[in-house]
């Protein structure tokens, strides 16, 4: 024991905790803190394939029906095969679910900056 005039100490005390008690501690601390980015990037693939799933895929079938209808009845657009749009407007493509989901984000981003105002 360790004796100053205003306090006492004990040795036993003031030693730092052992590298297993800090090491049990931090890391379950970190498993603390993933469960909520995990479950916001679910969350947020969900949301995705709802997108998808809902309006997506019948925007990208409207987008090739018309593109083949109008080509076949105006010369001014080149005529393609329903193979090559298709080809084209891939479903299994990422860049055309992209594109299927745009309109139907841009509709929730106009009602809810109409719906804050």
């Amino acid at each position: 024991m360790i004796t100053c005039p205003d306090r006492t100490f004990d040795q036993t005390e003031a030693r730092p905790p052992r590298f297993i008690a800090d090491f049990k501690r931090f890391f379950v601390r970190g498993l603390a803190a993933h469960p909520p980015t995990l479950i916001t990037l679910w969350l947020l693939g969900s949301i995705w394939d709802f997108l998808w799933n809902s309006i997506g895929q019948h925007i990208i079938t409207f987008v090739q029906e018309t593109w083949y209808n109008v080509a076949k009845s105006d010369r001014h657009i080149p005529l393609e095969s329903w193979q090559f749009i298709t080809y084209y407007l891939n479903k299994n493509d990422f860049r055309t679910r992209a594109f299927g989901r745009r309109p139907f984000v841009l509709m929730i981003y106009i009602l809810v900056s109409c719906w804050s105002n």
